[in-house]
């Protein structure tokens, strides 16, 4: 039993990076290549496999390095506030939603969907900001949450309490840390409130006295709490 979990975990690992996938494919060709029972065609088959997975692998090197580059001068002109030429480029370099489209696959390109979101918020174009955060992906603790929370502002201006609240929550719980969770479980407060849910409102409170007793914002999510449990009897 033990053995069969062992080698479940090391199938399932062997497909985290390029790398492992590529000795994968390698391990199978061997053994197809003992076994001629196989065929000779499936051995061509699968060296055509593994040439395509190579060229591919080296297309998105190549694609990221250029990614790179462009994202340099678009960086450069969002931190000088400069934000129509970050987003749409400047004639000779191109801009975050550019970057966005045209390398979408790499991780730059995936980064400049954060930034082209920032822009749109900046210039008020909460529609279009929200799409740009929303096409961003990340596992980091901060930056990922972060984007949830962007969301939920710009369905606030919006008016658009439901999914403020719902972006909020997503937040607040996407890998749950005392730093910035209490103040996402305090903004999806707030928008559950001004949709009148104050029992989902008074939730988020509680969430950060149990799950983060020792934080500064305890004090005053006990305050909060015990009005919004009032207002939800009422």
């Amino acid at each position: 039993m033990q053995r069969r979990q062992k080698n479940k975990q090391e199938g399932e690992n062997v497909l985290e990076t390029s790398d492992g996938l590529l000795q994968y494919f390698l391990k199978i060709g061997n053994k197809l290549y003992e076994n001629q029972n196989y065929g000779i065609g499936i051995l061509v088959a699968l060296g055509v496999l593994i040439g395509g997975f190579m060229y591919y692998r080296y297309l998105q090197e190549d694609k990221t390095k250029e990614a790179q580059k462009n994202m340099i001068q678009a960086v450069f002109y969002f931190e000088a506030d400069s934000i129509a030429k970050a987003l749409n480029g400047d004639g000779n370099n191109l801009g975050f939603v550019e970057i966005a489209d045209e390398y979408s696959l790499t991780a730059p390109g995936n980064l400049a969907n954060f930034y082209a979101g920032s822009c749109y918020m900046k210039m008020r174009d909460f529609s279009h900001a929200i799409t740009y955060f929303d096409n961003f992906d990340s596992d980091d603790i901060l930056i990922q949450a972060r984007a949830y929370s962007l969301i939920g502002d710009c369905y606030m201006e919006l008016g658009d309490y439901t999914n403020a609240s719902d972006y909020y929550t997503k937040a607040s719980e996407y890998k749950p840390n005392q730093g910035f969770s209490p103040t996402y479980y305090t903004k999806a407060s707030l928008a559950y409130e001004l949709n009148k849910d104050y029992v989902s409102a008074s939730n988020c409170y509680k969430s950060i006295i149990e799950k983060f007793p020792d934080v500064p914002e305890t004090s005053t999510a006990k305050k909060e709490k015990t009005r919004l449990d009032i207002l939800a009897n009422q």
